[in-house]
């Protein structure tokens, strides 16, 4: 695992170029070697950015190493408004002066690269898969989604994440929110919901969920089937039973006609 730790001249972690107990190889460089938005973090697992960094906006700097480097981010150092680094695209954050704070790094950055492929394999899987598959948390919101799911709803990937489910289903909330907390609570579960097309047209489909752990939190993988051609089929079905029985009906109610000297068949 090869992890780029950014940090100035006055750098207070002293680090060796590679930790054989946990796999993990340290290159470091200094920040005013680094254009965060021409540098290139391809070949690297994971960020350490070193906090505070002399002549730089750091969470300016935060924003454009994650845009660019679209890799887990971990920062260490001493900050005070630590919401500030989450928002601006930390994914985790390590305080100098915990101890032993060498070791607590290492478990993150594990825990992080092991996130981030695990992200990787479901971004693989979703992209790649001809199935809806939609990833939701405990109250509904959308948190990912297959790429074949925005052309089977007619909406664009943006206006399904992060919106609720029941924006796109015809049932009450009231009703679906408690169809996912019996999912949630039996750990998986079946449901038909009729969903909303952009169009709004409407559409049955049947629901496959269990629960999974996604980022590191509870969340409920559905597989979604479109079961209006299997609906359309059973009405057909029970359709043509009727005609039966109707014939089988009018066969037994049938009495041929006895004419005088015709022997009966």
């Amino acid at each position: 695992m090869n992890v780029l730790y950014i940090h100035d001249e006055e750098k207070g972690l002293e680090l060796p170029s590679r930790d054989d107990n946990s796999n993990i190889i340290f290159h470091e460089i200094n920040v005013g070697l680094i254009d965060g938005k021409k540098f290139d973090f391809d070949g690297f697992d994971c960020v350490v950015v070193e906090t505070p960094l002399k002549g730089v906006d750091f969470v300016a700097f935060l924003r454009v190493v994650k845009q660019v480097a679209g890799k887990p981010i971990i920062v260490y150092g001493t900050y005070r408004k630590i919401g500030e680094l989450f928002e601006a695209g930390a994914d985790d954050y390590v305080d100098a002066n915990c101890d032993p704070h060498r070791k607590l790094l290492i478990h993150k950055i594990k825990t992080q690269i092991g996130r981030s492929r695990d992200d990787e394999l479901h971004r693989l899987i979703f992209n790649n898969t001809p199935d809806f598959l939609v990833i939701i948390d405990e109250k509904g919101e959308v948190l990912e989604i297959s790429k074949s799911l925005p052309l089977g709803l007619g909406y664009k990937r943006e206006e399904i994440i992060g919106s609720n489910i029941t924006k796109f289903v015809t049932e009450e909330a009231s009703l679906v929110h408690r169809l996912v907390q019996g999912v949630v609570d039996e750990g998986s579960g079946l449901v038909t919901l009729t969903c909303r097309r952009k169009t709004d047209e409407i559409v049955p489909v049947e629901i496959n969920s269990k629960v999974v752990q996604y980022r590191g939190k509870r969340a409920l993988l559905c597989f979604l089937r479109n079961v209006s051609e299997r609906r359309a089929m059973e009405r057909r079905l029970r359709e043509g039973e009727i005609e039966v029985e109707t014939l089988l009906n009018s066969i037994r109610a049938y009495k041929p006609t006895v004419f005088p000297g015709v022997p009966s068949m």
